[in-house]
């Protein structure tokens, strides 16, 4: 297709929703990483940006949302290479989840008011995006292509994993409380940076609990393939937590918090529990009584999922080539 030849995407961070995307729409990539500290790595990017875009002039531009600098930046030289502009949003691109952000409230209006498509992962992401006269399409995550490991040993414990990058919107403390009523026949293994948490001398002597720090990907899924059960927790109402797209992928059986977009999207395979030790504990308990039952489910949830986003990508095309007929 035509616009293809003429489309980009740019990201200032990596993302696996970012590359799937990208590698369905053949279209080419540019993601900037640096591990300098922002004041400096920002200009950076800005500067790259510009020269990048100048230098392809695309008549669709796609970007990722965070940054939002990034898409504020597009969004104002939109009007100069007056390209489409298609903005991938996740929840913290789509409002300012901090209280400390919230002053810049009126820069998410102008970016989704500017944007000719702002793509987010639920109806409740975009009735915000509509509320700031902006047209968003719903598309969730594809789920990534991810191979059970074969050698991935099932020990004699019950193994759960706790997908946590010890965010504000996680509920960690109260999944260690939990661990603590539970027998120690059931461990979990916590993924994510602890270092940044600042937790207690306790949580570290907890025979039931093991920090693995952030893993290479092949360990990591390898890590996944082991367990009975993946844990992925949030305290955001609109929030589809990316542990529970990896865990369908690969067949295991999840506990996710019980909100109403997440019980939509995770339909089947799943024990919802409420952000508290206790209901964190009775999920565990009810999951193991279930893990038979659960893992058929998943199984199922995993092809409807896989046929639901096919549908939803097909409209996106769609949509995309109406953008570009308008151009």
């Amino acid at each position: 297709m035509k616009w293809q030849k003429q489309s980009i995407w740019i990201s200032w961070e990596k993302h696996r929703r970012t590359e799937n995307l990208c590698k369905s729409l053949q279209i080419p990539l540019h993601t900037f990483n640096s591990t300098k500290p922002r004041y400096i790595k920002h200009p950076l990017f800005l500067i790259r940006t510009l020269f990048l875009i100048n230098r392809i002039k695309p008549s669709v531009l796609f970007v990722q949302n965070p940054s939002i600098i990034l898409t504020c930046f597009v969004s104002i030289l939109k009007k100069i290479f007056k390209y489409k502009l298609i903005v991938d949003a996740h929840n913290i691109g789509v409002y300012p989840f901090l209280k400390k952000d919230r002053k810049f409230i009126e820069i998410y209006k102008f970016i989704h008011n500017t944007a000719d498509l702002t793509i987010v992962s639920n109806y409740m992401l975009a009735k915000k995006i509509k509320e700031n006269k902006g047209k968003p399409f719903i598309l969730p995550d594809k789920l990534p292509e991810l191979n059970k490991s074969s050698d991935s040993e099932k020990a004699a414990q019950i193994k759960i994993i706790f997908i946590c990058t010890f965010a504000t919107d996680e509920p960690y403390e109260e999944v260690f409380d939990a661990a603590k009523m539970l027998s120690q026949n059931i461990q979990f293994i916590v993924t994510g940076n602890f270092m940044t948490a600042h937790l207690s001398r306790e949580v570290f002597e907890l025979d039931n609990i093991k920090f693995t720090g952030f893993l290479p990907e092949e360990e990591y899924i390898k890590l996944l393939s082991s367990a009975n059960f993946v844990l992925d927790l949030t305290t955001m109402k609109d929030c589809l937590v990316c542990g529970g797209y990896e865990a369908v992928s690969l067949g295991i059986p999840l506990i996710l918090s019980d909100t109403e977009v997440i019980r939509q999207y995770f339909s089947k395979g799943v024990i919802y529990t409420k952000n508290t030790s206790k209901k964190i504990a009775d999920a565990v308990k009810k999951a193991i009584q279930n893990e038979s039952r659960l893992r058929k489910n998943i199984q199922e949830l995993k092809g409807i999922l896989i046929n639901t986003w096919e549908s939803k990508f097909e409209n996106l095309i769609k949509e995309i080539e109406r953008l570009n007929r308008e151009s």
